[in-house]
């Protein structure tokens, strides 16, 4: 759009609309602060700053004095009224003041977009409520229809936060051209009311992470750089065994052609112990940067399966901590941002994964972390469906899975967040925390730490967010209590991390 299409009168460069509780803040502060850098002037409209007529002329102000609304939309956010009536203003602005508006759907389902998921029921109790005013929820669901055929930008769990926030900003500079030095300034708006953080729903920014210095001589290929295909195994030179266990053998690998580094695991047709079907299932349909990937799958005539995965150099955290010792809070907490991400997209395709532990995620050298070895996970049909069968390592174990019969079966994904945070809690204290140092993990000792004792403390040198997180992971009681993977990853730990 040419300059003279911006309104000369405008105060704000750009209007950030968001609900705070959504975004866990961290979307619109990383936009802000990058709007600043590039000498833009921003108001910062958080959806929960408060409530008012006092509150009302600010607001307008904002958005009739901007020339561009960026609006984070959220599936929370047909569900306030409050929000509803802004988007109705903005709308508004847009129509009569030639306001340019610039939508993120900050994960929003499809359901969500078409009023037939969060946001159809919000409405069913929008007209509920408002029976006597049916003119104004005809606005709101009007304003949200003209909304979703505008232009739009997505947050997904398949791209990087900071990527599309670049999209963004790129969006932005393009309607106001000539910003190029930047100025110094300072933002405006409307002092937020939000400090405590309520039980929160989505995703956060994903965390920069410091490449460290490789050892020397150390040759390094990133294998998911190639995009052939490999015509068999035979194209394959066998460097090392890097583990074995029940489900197989893995191999480090390289790629005769290419030169490029794999991961091959091996596993062989035992009688009466197959590959397991759900592990290559899950495997072929997974696409996720914090879940180890698999290339290729190799089968033969004796019913050996060969499974080519993208190979992580760093090892597992279980061997990381035997040879470094334990981590800090803030590497824990980058830790459980990527193995959460991770885990909202399992969830999200109705896979748990039961074995979550040190031994089971993997990192490389710029300290990414990738959830691994899926030989003992499920795809549950339905939503509401329990598993029944304790399989996995006992010491991960939740409560209601070591005494599935006490429970009636279990929630597999409130199971893998419980595993998640003894893993967390291991990861922190250097030593498994149900037991005291040194002590033998048999199964007697575990079952009784785990089913009838109250869940470890971490010690008092930790911060009071860490301890809190992991307090949110380990609910015994009542393992609906349990906050999700979406949830705990707008947990204030997570913030610092």
């Amino acid at each position: 759009m040419a300059s003279s299409s911006l309104r000369p009168q405008s105060n704000y460069d750009v209007h950030l609309n968001f609900r705070g509780v959504d975004t866990r803040y961290q979307i619109p502060r990383h936009l802000d602060a990058s709007l600043c850098r590039k000498g833009m002037k921003t108001f910062i409209d958080d959806q929960e700053f408060g409530r008012g007529e006092e509150i009302w002329p600010a607001i307008l102000e904002g958005i009739g004095g901007s020339r561009i609304s960026v609006m984070i939309f959220s599936s929370e956010y047909g569900s306030s009224t409050w929000s509803l009536e802004k988007l109705v203003e903005i709308l508004e602005s847009k129509r009569k003041d030639g306001l340019i508006v610039i939508l993120a759907f900050y994960y929003v389902q499809p359901s969500d977009e078409n009023q037939m998921g969060r946001i159809g029921d919000a409405f069913v109790k929008h007209e509920r409520r408002f029976m006597e005013h049916p003119e104004m929820v005809e606005n709101w669901c009007e304003a949200l229809i003209d909304a979703s055929h505008l232009p739009r930008f997505r947050f997904t769990i398949t791209r990087r936060e900071a990527d599309i926030l670049l999209d963004i900003l790129n969006a932005i500079q393009e309607k106001i051209p000539g910003l190029s030095q930047p100025k110094k300034r300072k933002c405006a708006s409307v002092p937020s009311m939000a400090s405590s953080v309520k039980k929160p729903h989505h995703l956060v920014i994903q965390l920069n992470i410091p490449k460290p210095v490789s050892p020397p001589n150390l040759v390094y290929i990133e294998a998911a750089s190639y995009g052939q295909e490999i015509d068999g195994l035979s194209q394959l030179e066998k460097l090392q065994v890097l583990g074995q266990g029940n489900g197989g053998t893995v191999f480090k690998v390289r790629h005769k052609q290419t030169l490029a580094i794999y991961a091959l695991k091996v596993m062989r047709c035992d009688r009466g112990n197959p590959p397991n079907p759900q592990e290559l299932n899950i495997l072929r349909q997974t696409d996720c940067p914090y879940i180890v990937k698999c290339h290729q799958i190799f089968t033969n005539p004796s019913g050996e399966v060969s499974i080519l995965m993208e190979y992580m150099n760093g090892g597992t955290l279980e061997s990381h901590l035997k040879s470094c010792g334990r981590l800090s809070e803030d590497l824990i907490g980058t830790i459980s941002h990527q193995v959460l991400k991770g885990f909202v997209y399992m969830h999200s395709k109705k896979i748990v994964h039961r074995d979550i532990k040190p031994a089971n995620l993997l990192i490389n050298q710029k300290m990414e972390v990738k959830i691994a070895d899926f030989g003992i996970s499920k795809i549950i049909q339905q939503c509401l469906e329990r598993c029944s069968t304790p399989v996995g390592t006992y010491a991960y174990m939740s409560p209601e899975r070591l005494d599935t019969e006490k429970h009636g079966g279990y929630n597999g994904f409130a199971a893998d967040i419980w595993s998640f945070g003894v893993t967390m809690m291991e990861l922190y204290m250097g030593y498994y925390p149900f037991l005291e140092p040194g002590q033998e993990p048999d199964f007697p000792s575990l079952m009784l730490a785990i089913c009838f004792r109250e869940p470890p403390s971490l010690p008092e040198c930790s911060s009071e967010k860490f301890r809190d997180f992991i307090r949110c992971c380990l609910q015994k009681d009542d393992p609906s209590k349990r906050w999700t993977a979406l949830q705990l990853l707008s947990h204030p730990f997570l913030a610092d991390a």
